[in-house]
């Protein structure tokens, strides 16, 4: 019997942009730097599991998660609205 793995056609790039919108429609819930690091904690190993399913390289999916969140941050930082 044949395995049931599929091809992965996603990219990083499309993989960034479920993580950004992810993150981006939880920033309602920020107010101060600890809401950011609790909304860090609860979701970024979760967040690197979705990713390492699509990009199947731990430390490439970990950068991604990683890269979101700090863009999110410098946006909070200059008083930018976060928008998707």
């Amino acid at each position: 019997m044949r395995g049931c793995r599929r091809e992965s056609t996603i990219t990083t790039a499309g993989i960034v942009i479920i993580l950004y919108n992810f993150v981006f429609m939880t920033v309602n819930i920020l107010h101060n730097p600890k809401d950011f690091e609790t909304l860090f904690s609860y979701n970024f190993r979760p967040l690197c599991l979705f990713a390492l399913h699509y990009l199947e390289e731990v430390d490439a999916s970990e950068d991604v998660v990683q890269e979101c969140f700090m863009k999110l941050w410098e946006k909070l930082e200059q008083g930018t609205e976060v928008s998707n």
